[in-house]
């Protein structure tokens, strides 16, 4: 299953966002959660979502950051979604500063997407 957020958040009320994930994404059966959160402070709600089960949790910001939310207007809405997942950048062998990111086989992977971040 994958799971796309882009919109507000603030670290009041990350709590009660993460509880009401948590509770509706355990009661829908996966194999693997990949979740995507593009929210200010979205890196506060990492920790407590990891207790879902086969889960990967990818956010715009570190704990206590704020950010900005629009995919167009943001870095990692056009350099994340846009240039290493849906063109596929980060399945290049290397990244544009010569680093091994990728491996080439056509599909980005979650560990070749954190290593193009």
């Amino acid at each position: 299953m994958y799971v796309f957020y882009s919109g507000h958040g603030n670290s009041a009320w990350a709590g009660l966002m993460v509880y009401e994930w948590v509770a509706e994404l355990s009661t829908i059966a996966h194999e693997r959660l990949s979740m995507v959160i593009e929210a200010c402070f979205s890196g506060d709600l990492v920790d407590d979502l990891s207790v879902l089960p086969n889960a990967v949790i990818v956010a715009s910001t570190r704990p206590g950051v704020n950010g900005p939310t629009s995919s167009h207007s943001s870095a990692f809405g056009r350099d994340f979604i846009d240039e290493a997942m849906k063109q596929g950048l980060a399945d290049a062998p290397f990244n544009w500063q010569g680093i091994p990111i990728g491996n080439g086989d056509g599909q980005v992977s979650l560990q070749e997407a954190s290593r193009w971040t």
